[in-house]
């Protein structure tokens, strides 16, 4: 299945050699903002003006970041962060990787909590035809548990695939799949993979059979 993997390093580093991987370079995510955000720049439908990029991408490679995305078959998103950091250009929000002074003004901070849903409605959207992977931040970020209960909820509603890197954590211990209590380390990275994997090899052996 042709899959498209957005978030943080937390899900998009275990799953960069995964069968048929969509490759794009907007770089890491945390809020669904910048999720839908990264999603529109990849249509073709938002552009970032070339100042911002250091302050947009993880890697601001001035590239075309266009990619055609007509053809993907499972999306695999990860929510890790409830608030975004915006600078606004008339009426249009660009969403920014962290705090920043753009030409003297402080950027904009926004709390994702009430608009969350509203917001995974609206990704939805972007890939009507695509199978969903909802993926929380693990249990030690702040705003896990709300994120978990919001992406866990909207599942279930609409009938998509859920999966807590938590219970990993929880089955095996802090200290094997942590690294400065962020971070995966090998371990949970090959947990993850192996997760993902599973998930997409599922539809994949429903559709042959």
């Amino acid at each position: 299945m042709k899959t498209l993997v957005l978030g943080s390093c937390r899900i998009r580093d275990p799953c960069e050699n995964i069968n048929d991987l969509v490759k794009h370079n907007t770089g890491y995510t945390g809020s669904l903002s910048q999720i839908i955000q990264s999603v529109k720049v990849m249509r073709g439908e938002l552009t970032i003006p070339d100042y911002l990029e250091s302050q947009v991408w993880q890697w601001p490679s001035g590239k075309d970041k266009r990619i055609d995305l007509s053809e993907i078959e499972m999306v695999v998103v990860e929510v890790s962060a409830l608030h975004s950091w915006y600078y606004e250009i008339g009426d249009q929000k660009i969403y920014m990787k962290k705090k920043a002074v753009i030409d003297g003004e402080m950027c904009h901070e926004i709390i994702n909590c009430l608009s969350l849903v509203e917001q995974l409605n609206c990704f939805y959207n972007l890939f009507p035809n695509a199978k969903i992977l909802l993926v929380p931040v693990h249990q030690y970020k702040k705003g896990a548990g709300l994120i978990t209960f919001i992406l866990r909820y909207s599942a279930i509603k609409n009938n998509y695939d859920f999966f807590l890197p938590g219970a990993i954590i929880k089955q095996f211990g802090v200290s094997r799949c942590l690294a400065n209590g962020a971070h995966y380390k090998t371990f949970m990275k090959d947990k993850i993979r192996d997760k993902v994997v599973e998930i997409i090899d599922s539809y994949s052996s429903s559709s042959i059979s």
